[in-house]
C-alpha cells in the first residue's frame, strides 16, 4: 500500500446499514492485512457533543429542537467536519492507514440542503449547491472513494423500526410520513451528487447479507488502493 492511505467515507439514508458495513469492512480489512481506523460521524470534540445533543433532540436537525437556524447548524456541521478531518482523518492518512468514515461531506449537503432551501425559499437551490461546493472545497482532505449504500426503502423501514443504537437519538426506531418527505428530498440531491462525482461515489445495493455487501465493498477499496 502507498505512504498516503486511502480515506473512504459511507453514505446512505437512515436504516441503510453505513455503520454495520463500515465495521464489517473494517474487519475484512484487517484480516487482509491492512490497518484501518473506523471513525463515527461527529468528531470527540464540544463541537461534536453539540452536534449529538441536537440528534437526540430531533434526528434531522429540524429548527423545532434548536434555537439554531438551518445555516448556523450547517456551519457547525462543516467546522466539525473540519476539525476532524485535521484532528484525525489527514494524521491518519499520513500514517498509511485506511480510514472509514461514517457520513462525510455527502450528507452534510443532502441533508442540510433541504432545510435551507425550506427556511430560505428565495435562495435558488443551484445558488446553494454552489456554495456548498465552495465552501467544502477548501477542506484539506476530501474523500477518495465514497461508498453509497442503496436498500429498498420498505427494508430501510424495516431496519430503522428494529435497530439498537449506542446513543441517544430522537424517535431513533419511529418513522413518520414527514420523515418519508425528507427521505424523498435528500435522496433528489444524492443523486445529484452521484451523477455528477460518479468516479468518486460508487453505489452499492445492501440487500445481500452483510458479509457479501462488506466483501463488495472491500474488494473496490483493495483496487482503489492498487
Amino acid at each position: 500500500m502507498n505512504k498516503e492511505g486511502l480515506f473512504v467515507s459511507f453514505e446512505g439514508q437512515d436504516g441503510s446499514g453505513k455503520t454495520t458495513v463500515m465495521h464489517e469492512v473494517g474487519k475484512q480489512l484487517n484480516k487482509s492485512g491492512y490497518d484501518s481506523v473506523l471513525l463515527p460521524e461527529f468528531s470527540q470534540s464540544p463541537i461534536g457533543d453539540y452536534l449529538r445533543l441536537c440528534v437526540a433532540r430531533d434526528k434531522f436537525l429540524r429548527l423545532n429542537a434548536s434555537s439554531a437556524s438551518s445555516f448556523t447548524q450547517t456551519f457547525a456541521i462543516i467546522a466539525d467536519y473540519m476539525h476532524q478531518t485535521e484532528v484525525r482523518i489527514v494524521p491518519e492518512l499520513q500514517r498509511g492507514k485506511i480510514v472509514l468514515k461514517d457520513r462525510h461531506i455527502d450528507s452534510q449537503i443532502a441533508c442540510q440542503l433541504p432545510l435551507i432551501i425550506r427556511d430560505y425559499p428565495n435562495i435558488a437551490e443551484s445558488t446553494l449547491l454552489n456554495w456548498f461546493a465552495s465552501t467544502l472545497s477548501v477542506s484539506p482532505k476530501i474523500p477518495d472513494l465514497t461508498i453509497y449504500l442503496h436498500v429498498p426503502d420498505e427494508t430501510r423501514v424495516q431496519r430503522i423500526e428494529g435497530r439498537k443504537r449506542d446513543f441517544t437519538e430522537d424517535r431513533a426506531n419511529e418513522i413518520s410520513q414527514e420523515d418519508k418527505d425528507i427521505f424523498k428530498e435528500r435522496e433528489k440531491i444524492y443523486r445529484l451528487l452521484i451523477v455528477n462525482d460518479s468516479h468518486r461515489i460508487v453505489v452499492v445495493e445492501n440487500s445481500e447479507g452483510i458479509e457479501d455487501t462488506g466483501k463488495k465493498v472491500t474488494d473496490l477499496i483493495k483496487e482503489r488502493i492498487k
